[in-house]
């Protein structure tokens, strides 16, 4: 087949055809799909030499030039081996958006037998394969749904995480027995992941509410703690003058410690960044320091609580001052705000 370079990329009808379907899923298609559309093994071959293509996977083509994501290499692994592996577990559950759940690493599950030739990537092998109402597609990218992805989450998660992963599913509506009797259905003596999500149902049997988010869950946390006293919600810091210069999510007034919810990295751009620092320096002119707590959120609330009790003791020996619990024993005036 000729093929006709128009800069430093080929122009053929073919080739487009090709980029075409690789356009619908990150940048990729397999052999099978190239040759469908009439590129020859001679001219993939060719086309890996030049660097058009490139090969992330035995059998699987990726555009050259287009931005490598995670999602890209987690789709490359699904695309693999005939398309059987499966997004499974912390994959699954960042595809879903699940609360907590932004891990890079790229997880699928295969049938007992089958090999994974992608460096990086978690494999688990299953003696069951999955029903075919276990699996579903995000993004392009089939990965287990839901209820089966909370399932397989308890084998590689600690119980924390998880427990909010269920926050997370109860918060959309879905139905505590659904997953009950999937877990029920799935479970094996001595297998941990089923177990643990089964004594969570039962813990949640009684109701209540389900708290709104993982942030929630931090404020129960650090309200309890009588290390953190003081603490406010949606607290003003002003300046010597009474003037606003800022409004802290929660706040320790005693120390001046204003603690954000949100992290930088949802806060990008000239506007929001340039906010934030006017906001941040005006805050420290005033003596206060704000800590951001979002790039937290996967650690377990009582992880984060510990970390702001050490924060808020630190301060408090720096202004000199003797915390109402007692642990710091230097004197000195409480700071005012």
């Amino acid at each position: 087949m000729s093929i006709r370079t128009v800069g430093s990329m080929p122009r053929s009808s073919r080739f487009d055809r090709a980029a075409d379907i690789a356009a619908q899923h990150h940048s990729l298609l397999t052999r099978s799909e190239a040759a469908g559309v009439g590129l020859t093994a001679d001219a993939v071959r060719q086309l890996l030499r030049r660097g058009v293509l490139t090969e992330p996977c035995p059998g699987v083509l990726a555009v050259a030039g287009a931005v490598e994501t995670w999602r890209q290499r987690l789709c490359s692994v699904t695309m693999a081996n005939d398309g059987v592996p499966v997004a499974s577990h912390r994959s699954s559950a960042r595809l879903q958006s699940l609360d907590g759940f932004d891990d890079d690493l790229t997880e699928v599950s295969v049938p007992r037998g089958y090999r994974v030739r992608r460096p990086g990537t978690r494999v688990h092998q299953l003696s069951t394969w999955f029903e075919k109402s276990e699996i579903i597609v995000v993004d392009g990218i089939r990965c287990t749904g839901l209820v089966r992805t909370l399932c397989d989450l308890g084998s590689v998660v600690e119980p924390k995480r998880l427990e909010r992963a269920v926050d997370d599913y109860q918060r959309r509506g879905r139905s505590l027995q659904a997953l009950q009797l999937e877990a029920v259905r799935l479970h094996r003596a001595g297998q941990r992941g089923t177990k643990l999500l089964l004594a969570e149902v039962h813990r949640r049997e009684g109701g209540g509410r389900v708290r709104d988010s993982w942030f929630e869950k931090l404020v129960e946390e650090c309200l309890r703690s009588p290390l953190i006293p003081g603490l406010e919600r949606q607290y003003v810091v002003r300046d010597s003058s009474g003037r606003i210069v800022a409004r802290c999510d929660l706040a320790v007034p005693l120390v001046r410690l204003g603690l954000e919810a949100h992290s930088r990295e949802f806060h990008t751009g000239p506007l929001f960044e340039g906010a934030d620092a006017r906001r941040d320096w005006k805050a420290a002119q005033a003596g206060w320091e704000i800590s951001y707590l979002g790039w937290r959120d996967t650690e377990a609330p009582s992880v984060v609580r510990r970390e702001i009790e050490a924060i808020v003791q630190q301060r408090a020996l720096d202004f000199g001052i003797t915390l109402p619990t007692g642990e710091v024993t230097r004197q000195g005036g409480a700071p005012t705000t």
